[in-house]
């Protein structure tokens, strides 16, 4: 009776029980509602289709503005300047996006993250500690679709990262960084609009200077579908596309939900930024790692 109660008041029915509540939602909703089931009553604050109504206009108004920034660039034709919510589920879940492009100091913020107790994914790096193949320097069987989806054609690259569903990452994985979480990062985000995001920034023109030596990564867009490596472009457009980027981070995230870094300034406390931010965030992390401890010791004890 209880999760007919939810449907009701989240798809906007009638006052009469339908006999079948999922076929009157949207599939997304529906989905969501499937996933999560009493979390959502767990978490009365976060209104399912609100939030997602939210999410859409905000998200399109910046990717609008940001794709505008790179019609002024050298990109050819063949990348698409456009950007259309998914019709994938939206989570409540705790998680920490590491926003920054590579060679901004995100192995640096990802040290800070897993000190302070939390667990997660860097692409090939040991030091995450969700990668279960980072020794072998392998990516994490979740993430080898899209990945390498990633480096297929247009059309495919486009379609794998339409439908891929991040809202699915392990349970152990707390904090998010790298690709392919920052080539994808709005759809990422609009999964999770509850997440805190760490921008890890630095100048735009000395980036592009020290990004060189990964000259075959992509440039610093979203969705880089068919393009061609980094030094293919100048150091100026790349850094224009990594501002343009920052701008689109910025915009779309709600001031208490970002923090943004320059590592390479002097007398920075990484740290202790953290600690700050984090800080109602660290508390859940902690007790749902228990949590899941708990349950993998008693296996008899249903799940919370």
């Amino acid at each position: 009776m209880l999760r007919a109660i939810l449907f009701l008041r989240i798809c906007g029915l009638a006052a009469s029980i339908p006999q079948s509540a999922s076929e009157s939602c949207p599939d997304d909703v529906t989905a969501l509602l499937q996933r999560e089931g009493d979390a959502a009553l767990q978490h009365p604050g976060f209104n399912i289709l609100q939030v997602r109504r939210t999410m859409v206009k905000k998200a399109s108004q910046c990717a609008k503005k940001y794709y505008k920034k790179l019609e002024f660039l050298n990109l050819p034709p063949v990348y698409r300047t456009a950007w259309q919510p998914r019709k994938l589920p939206m989570t409540s879940r705790n998680l920490v996006i590491g926003a920054g492009m590579g060679t901004t100091g995100t192995h640096g913020l990802v040290v800070a993250l897993e000190e302070l107790g939390l667990h997660g994914y860097h692409y090939k790096d040991a030091r995450a500690s969700a990668n279960e193949h980072a020794r072998e320097h392998k990516l994490p069987e979740f993430l080898t679709e899209i990945v390498e989806g990633m480096l297929a054609n247009t059309s495919q690259c486009h379609e794998t990262i339409e439908n891929f569903d991040f809202s699915q990452l392990p349970e152990n994985v707390d904090y998010v960084s790298d690709t392919p979480f920052t080539e994808s990062f709005l759809d990422v985000y609009f999964q999770f609009p509850e997440a805190k995001v760490v921008l890890t920034t630095r100048p735009s023109l000395e980036w592009a200077k020290s990004r060189r030596k990964h000259g075959n990564s992509p440039p610093p867009v979203m969705r880089p579908c068919g393009l061609q490596g980094l030094k293919e472009y100048s150091d100026e457009d790349l850094a224009a596309m990594l501002e343009a980027y920052h701008d689109l981070v910025r915009c779309v995230v709600p001031r208490k939900n970002l923090l943004e870094l320059n590592l390479f300034e002097e007398g920075l406390n990484l740290t202790s930024s953290l600690t700050t931010f984090l800080e109602d965030r660290l508390p859940l992390v902690q007790a749902g790692g228990a949590e899941r401890r708990s349950t993998k010791q008693h296996p008899e004890t249903p799940a919370v």
